[in-house]
């Protein structure tokens, strides 16, 4: 069996970045960017990230 697993290594500085977007938009949604490169064919590198400036309206789509 061929592990095909995926991995995604994100950087200490845009984890914090998304843990302090995601605690500012409770209870509503929040929308981003991640910023990253292909490793390989299974593996990503976040290295940034932003937030989007717009605001949930907490209806799904």
């Amino acid at each position: 069996m061929v592990d095909t697993a995926e991995q995604v290594y994100i950087s200490s500085l845009s984890l914090l970045k998304m843990l302090k977007h995601g605690r500012a938009g409770v209870p509503m949604e929040v929308m981003g960017l991640m910023l990253g490169e292909f490793i390989d064919d299974y593996t990503v590198r976040v290295v940034d990230v932003f937030a989007m400036p717009q605001s949930g309206t907490g209806v799904s789509v």
